[in-house]
């Protein structure tokens, strides 16, 4: 019997290391790892309701630096709701009251651009759950970036993903350029294919509307200088 038992007590603890490795490689992937391209990046998830609070979204905020992510609350978001036959243009003009159509100062800004993409981590969201009310079809997002503090480069990078059909950007600030790009996959493990080549400036006012029905995903990219200056609505 004493020899079984010195057999067997190897095998056991060999088991036991295997079963151990295998829990704490699965939590870490748990709480590490985002869905698609987004490998090994920390998210946190933030529940948004409208003003009347009558609808709410779940929005997960990912990114490769996790301070970034402190840096993210739901004081970050607006949600403007969008009522049943209304469109995104007429929910923003209540939501907002009428813009300033001029576009003037913004041409005679600087337009020098930068390559400085690669040294400043992206953030990434996407809506994972919404709970809208009766009379309403959607709710499209603006989105109040914080100052990250990080004066490596002007402009910053925000990555938005949606598994609706459509997706319209929106810029809403007369003096903070908004450039996009959108782009979708037909399956879960194909790679992303162009629709709109980044970068394309939105004018003031200006919503850029692209489908692919059928896709898998779309994503939208942005490149914006300041908070506040975009609202995107995913849609089928």
């Amino acid at each position: 019997m004493k020899k079984i038992i010195l057999i067997l007590m190897p095998l056991a603890l060999v088991f036991a290391a295997f079963v151990f490795n295998a829990c704490e490689k699965e939590e870490s992937n748990n709480t590490q790892k985002v869905s698609d391209e987004l490998t090994q990046m920390y998210f946190k998830e933030i529940q948004l309701a409208d003003k009347e609070g009558i609808n709410s979204v779940i929005i997960k905020v990912s990114s490769s630096d996790a301070s970034i992510l402190e840096l993210y609350s739901s004081y970050n978001f607006e949600i403007i709701p969008v009522k049943d036959g209304q469109s995104l243009n007429e929910a923003l003009t209540e939501y907002y009251g009428e813009q300033n159509e001029s576009d003037q100062i913004d041409d005679n800004l600087d337009t020098e651009e930068d390559d400085s993409e690669n040294v400043i981590p992206s953030v990434s969201f996407q809506v994972i759950s919404k709970d809208l009310g009766d009379g309403y079809r959607n709710v499209a997002i603006n989105y109040l970036h914080p100052d990250d503090g990080d004066e490596r480069a002007k402009w910053r990078y925000y990555n938005h993903y949606g598994y609706e059909d459509c997706v319209t950007i929106t810029r809403v600030s007369w003096n903070r350029r908004v450039y996009v790009g959108v782009y979708y996959k037909w399956t879960s493990s194909s790679r992303w294919s162009t629709i709109t080549g980044t970068w394309f400036k939105l004018k003031n006012n200006e919503s850029h509307n692209k489908c692919k029905t059928g896709s898998y995903q779309l994503k939208a990219r942005v490149k914006a200088k300041k908070s506040g200056a975009y609202t995107i609505e995913f849609d089928d």
